[in-house]
């Protein structure tokens, strides 16, 4: 499996003040769902139908988020890791 990085720097997260907000867990997977298949559909691609398909990867991204919402990562990075995981190998 490939390494994603996050490329929001710890310094802008701070500036921002992301790492003493509460961090919200629950982004949907609808919103990786609904992403996916716009990319999908915009591309061309087969799968775009592919309810199964999409629906594992909308929640493999939506845990993704929540895992690393958890570990303490700010939300901006959280989100840039969850994409990594709904965009892989799909660019």
């Amino acid at each position: 499996m490939m390494q994603i990085v996050c490329n929001t720097s710890m310094k802008r997260c701070r500036q921002r003040n992301w790492h003493i907000q509460t961090i919200s867990t629950d982004m949907d997977a609808n919103y990786y769902t609904t992403y996916l298949k716009a990319y999908l559909s915009d591309a061309g691609d087969a799968r775009k139908d592919d309810d199964d398909f999409i629906s594992a990867r909308a929640d493999a991204a939506s845990e993704e988020y929540e895992v690393q919402c958890r570990g303490g990562a700010p939300p901006p990075c959280a989100q840039e890791l969850a994409m990594g995981i709904l965009m892989e190998r799909l660019e």
